[in-house]
């Protein structure tokens, strides 16, 4: 060994053998407080390099341990690092390893720490010695360091070994021990890693044959799959030469792979067809992408999925081809499309609106009808909402179709939509759900009808019947009426009739009786044969002109018993000068007499009535008010309906056959005047109002009232 006093460069360069390093400059080191710092990897750094060196930490472990053994009596640490100087694994003193920062995931490599047992091996590639002196630690006041550098089969480094120990029990000739260590862990590590690759040799010729028997495997599978699969399935390279052939092709063309294999397209089909196969290949060729054709042989049709093979350049070098028979599917579309063709001109041709849905209720058809109606085309109908054509405030219809696709179930309603030409008709439509022979919901078909005339013909038939029940009621009622009415005369005509037979019999009064009820039963008459003459229009009137204030004091005093009877005030007034019109003086009289009477019959005792005569500029106006039983706006409108009877009386009971006012109407009307009548409401009294029109221009004068 030599000292050496000169830079450590130099001493690699110019020591043939192993270099021993005086390090009497211990600055060198970083000391704090008699402990060594070295920078510390991170833990992640660390584990990826003990996972790294894994097969050196294997190789060196034995030795390390022996030596750490062997030195056991003094105070040592024995270590091992990277080829980067990173301690992998240290053993001996844990107070010396403490002191000299020898711990795993510290660095010492020379460029960090200066010179030093494993980091100059590693620097130099040469075992070295290293010696420091009293004042590098408290613990060790001298040191020996001796290292060895460890390389791989290739004399690649990979790591050092390193034992430091006190001076005084140092031995300079250890190093001799550490490379022979060194040595021991080179062959070690070198034969593990023959192992190792031995044992990955073999376990890749084992996958590599598992692979092998697997792929054979695949392939017989695949070639059994495609012997027996109805498709047909070939491989053509890119001269048209045919490479591989299936049993379904096979069978087809009635050759065998033998001796089709290896043949170009022309020299197997026709021209036409191999031209047209050929062309169809190269297209996916210069493509590069997959493509599906529509292709014929013999006869048949075939689906045809062509797909391009690539060789490890990524060329496409072959086409794959697989064709499925679709003669019999294309003929199945072909039928089903002349039944479209049918259904669709047989709906076109269909007065019905015909509509058809899918499973999400969408629209899908609509026949020429729907389109006329609407004022849209088909596409038109298809692409927009229906839903916008139905009138606003029939917004359940919407919501009851989408419930009948919910439920998968029959669909009918009725509904207002927008004709073409803005008009909102009402349509009555039904739906069926439609179902494919698997049971799987399809959608709707279905048809609407316009039934705008049909809704007001029945409605104009609820009406008719509405009358007819009400005729039949009131025909009902004038019955009981008339039977009433008439048994009352009758019944006082019989008991004076009985009277008569009485030894001291009252003639005069008994006949007067019978003069009265026969007069009651007259005029019961009189009035039905009015009413019939005048509903089928054989009242004669014989016209005259006349003063229309006679009419009114005739009228009064007819009725002035009937008031008196019942202690009614009436109260007339009348203008002074003549209101003239021309008009039938016995129709007119019973005009005022019929109002005069249902006004008595429908006041309370002791009421009031009140007739008045005025004239305007073009009508003579007689007017009855009184204040008795009143009139509801429903009896208002039907109050000159014939047979319409009250409550006389306010409520006593109905009196009369309800023809007086259906006879005063129709006489006003063939006078050429009008009636009308209004009422505060029940309870509150009534007024009928009689125009006629005035034969001059009239005058109204002054107004004298007379009870």
């Amino acid at each position: 060994m030599e000292n050496v006093d000169k830079p450590l460069a130099e001493n690699r360069l110019d020591a043939p053998g192993p270099i021993v390093v005086s390090r009497w400059r211990s600055q060198a080191h970083g000391v704090d407080r008699g402990r060594t710092r070295a920078r510390r990897i991170a833990s992640d750094e660390l584990q990826e390099r003990l996972a790294a060196s894994a097969d050196l930490l294997q190789a060196s472990r034995p030795h390390l341990e022996w030596l750490a053994a062997y030195f056991a009596d003094i105070r040592h640490v024995v270590y091992l690092t990277d080829a980067d100087g990173v301690v992998l694994a240290s053993f001996g003193d844990p107070e010396s390893q403490q002191e000299f920062a020898l711990l795993p995931g510290n660095v010492w490599s020379e460029r960090e720490m200066g010179t030093n047992g494993a980091g100059t091996a590693l620097a130099t590639g040469r075992p070295v010695v290293v010696q420091g002196d009293e004042h590098y630690l408290e613990a060790f006041r001298s040191f020996t360091c001796v290292a060895a550098p460890i390389r791989d089969g290739g004399g690649n480094l990979v790591g050092a070994i390193d034992l430091s120990t006190s001076l005084a029990d140092g031995k300079p000739a250890n190093i001799g021990l550490m490379s022979y260590v060194a040595l021991m862990i080179e062959r070690d590590l070198v034969h593990a890693r023959r192992e190792y690759q031995w044992r990955n040799a073999r376990q890749a010729a084992d996958e590599l044959a598992a692979r092998e028997t697997q792929w054979r495997r695949a392939h017989e599978r695949l070639q059994l799959i495609l012997d027996h699969v109805p498709v047909l399935v070939y491989l053509v390279d890119e001269s048209g030469r045919i490479v591989e052939v299936n049993k379904a092709w096979q069978s087809l063309s009635g050759l065998d792979a033998s001796s089709v294999v290896g043949r170009t397209l022309d020299e197997v089909f026709d021209r036409p067809v191999a031209s047209r196969f050929a062309a169809h290949n190269r297209l996916v060729l210069d493509t590069g992408q997959p493509r599906s054709f529509e292709e014929e042989y013999a006869g048949r049709s075939y689906l045809s999925v062509k797909v391009p093979v690539r060789d490890p350049d990524g060329r496409s070098g072959a086409v794959c081809g697989l064709s499925i028979d679709i003669t019999e599917r294309k003929r199945a579309e072909d039928l089903l499309r002349a039944e479209e063709e049918r259904f669709r001109v047989m709906a076109d041709w269909l007065p019905l609106i015909i509509w058809v849905h899918d499973a999400d209720g969408a629209l899908q058809f609509v026949n020429r009808t729907y389109c006329e109606f609407f004022g849209v085309t088909l596409d038109q109908a298809c692409a927009g909402g229906w839903q916008s054509l139905v009138h606003p405030d029939d917004a359940a219809y919407a919501v009851q179709f989408a419930d009948a696709v919910r439920r998968q179930g029959p669909f009918h309603a009725q509904v207002r939509v927008r004709r073409a030409d803005g008009q909102w008709r009402w349509i009555e439509s039904w739906g069926r759900p439609r179902f494919s022979e698997d049971g799987r919901f399809l959608g709707f078909v279905g048809s609407s009808a316009d039934v705008t005339e049909r809704r007001s013909t029945e409605e104009r038939l609820r009406e008719a019947q509405g009358a007819l029940e009400e005729a039949i009621r009131r025909k009902n009622e004038f019955i009981a009426t008339l039977a009433h009415e008439i048994r009352n005369p009758l019944a006082a005509i019989r008991n004076a009739s009985a009277a008569l037979g009485a030894p001291a019999a009252d003639l005069d009064k008994a006949r007067g009786i019978i003069d009265r009820q026969i007069d009651s039963l007259v005029r019961l008459v009189e009035d039905l044969l009015e009413m019939s003459r005048l509903r089928l229009g054989k009242t004669r009137l014989v016209c005259r002109r006349l003063d229309v204030r006679s009419v009114v004091d005739d009228a009064v005093v007819a009725c002035q018993a009937l008031f008196a009877s019942s202690h009614q005030r009436l109260r007339v007034e009348r203008p002074e000068d003549p209101v003239w019109v021309r008009a039938d003086p016995v129709r007119l009289g019973q005009i005022v007499t019929n109002l005069l009477s249902n006004a008595a019959r429908y006041t309370q005792a002791s009421g009031h009535i009140r007739l008045a005569l005025q004239a305007d500029e073009h009508d003579a106006i007689v007017s009855v008010e009184d204040d008795g039983a009143g009139l509801t706006a429903e009896e208002i409108a039907v109050v000159f309906e014939p047979f319409r009877t009250g409550e006389s009386r306010v409520g006593k009971h109905r009196t009369g056959l309800g023809v007086g006012l259906a006879i005063v109407r129709r006489l006003v009307e063939l006078h050429g005047g009008s009636v009308q009548v209004s009422s505060p409401g029940k309870g509150l009294g009534s007024r009928f109002t009689v125009r006629l029109p005035l034969t001059s221009a009239g005058s109204g004068g002054r107004s004298a009232s007379r009870p």
